[in-house]
């Protein structure tokens, strides 16, 4: 895949959101609005309520079953450990790469290059958490773990291990913790998926039904391409720039050997028209239990 890169927007007035512009591999520049420290924390705390309020109802319901058996301590540790680690990575690798929290505050993790979110980037984002914070935390609690001692010292020392990465979001631009910086990701505010219907149905007018594309065609294709061409077909032209749409229109017509010249004036109906079918086309192999990541992966 071609190498991306990051182009930082320059800021306007405190008040507005910070964003990011980032260059897509399919070379389509598409700025996002960077989640806030706070919203970052707001979701990570409804998270480990979810999270918690499971393992509770669990531990009883072990508990009623086993009648206090001696294995109750350690299968509930281990599903504890499970569900800890386990539930920021098989909500961050789906299709949406947010977890709970982050879904309801309208937040989603992103590669902070443009290009897909690999399991190793939401691996490593997601261990470094027990390093952040897991850790520093439980040694608060118990010092004499590592042998340190119960010094005031110690603890002290602990908690500002704790502070400094848990807050390292407030001091930097984009509000990445050590796990981001790591992982090489970013967390953003989802597009409003309001306009999602409405794409489609502007893709479906018949002024542009002359535009037809076969299985094959729409078989070179994935999830994250049919996400990237939703978000730029989303966003308004704004300012000098040139429109991005023909150039976009004019490498999916290569890509899939369209077989016909696109002027400049077609390449919006003919990226509508070509969402929408991509969309019918992925949603057809999901109910069949067919998923295409990418382009560059195969249907599994």
């Amino acid at each position: 895949m071609t190498a991306a890169t990051s182009i930082p927007v320059p800021l306007a007035p405190p008040s507005v959101r910070r964003t990011v512009t980032l260059l897509t591999p399919e070379g389509v520049l598409l700025p996002f609005e960077i989640a806030t420290a706070g919203e970052r924390l707001a979701a990570y705390l409804t998270d480990l309520v979810i999270q918690w309020t499971l393992l509770l109802v669990f531990w009883i319901f072990l508990a009623w079953v086993s009648g206090g058996g001696d294995w109750l301590l350690a299968v509930g540790l281990l599903l504890s450990f499970v569900v800890m680690n386990g539930w920021f990575l098989a909500f961050e690798l789906g299709p949406r790469a947010a977890t709970p929290g982050k879904r309801w505050f309208g937040l989603r993790v992103m590669d902070a290059g443009g290009g897909v979110l690999t399991p190793g980037a939401v691996a490593a984002r997601n261990l470094m958490r027990n390093l952040e914070l897991h850790v520093p935390l439980a040694l608060v609690l118990d010092p004499e773990a590592l042998g340190w001692g119960t010094s005031g010292w110690v603890r002290l020392l602990l908690v500002l291990w704790a502070f400094v990465l848990a807050g390292l979001p407030l001091f930097n631009r984009l509000r990445l913790r050590p796990g981001d910086l790591v992982g090489g990701t970013l967390v953003v505010v989802t597009p409003k998926p309001a306009l999602l219907a409405e794409l489609t149905t502007a893709a479906s007018r018949p002024a542009e039904t002359r535009f037809l594309f076969t299985p094959a065609q729409l078989s070179v294709y994935g999830v994250y391409e049919l996400q990237v061409l939703e978000d730029l077909l989303r966003r308004e032209r704004v300012g000098p720039d040139p429109d991005p749409l023909p150039a976009v229109a004019a490498r999916i017509a290569k890509k899939i050997r369209w077989g016909a010249d696109l002027s400049p004036r077609e390449a919006p109906p003919f990226l509508r028209a070509f969402y929408a079918a991509l969309r019918r086309h992925l949603e057809e192999r999901l109910l069949l239990g067919k998923r295409k990541d990418d382009k560059r992966s195969k249907e599994r």
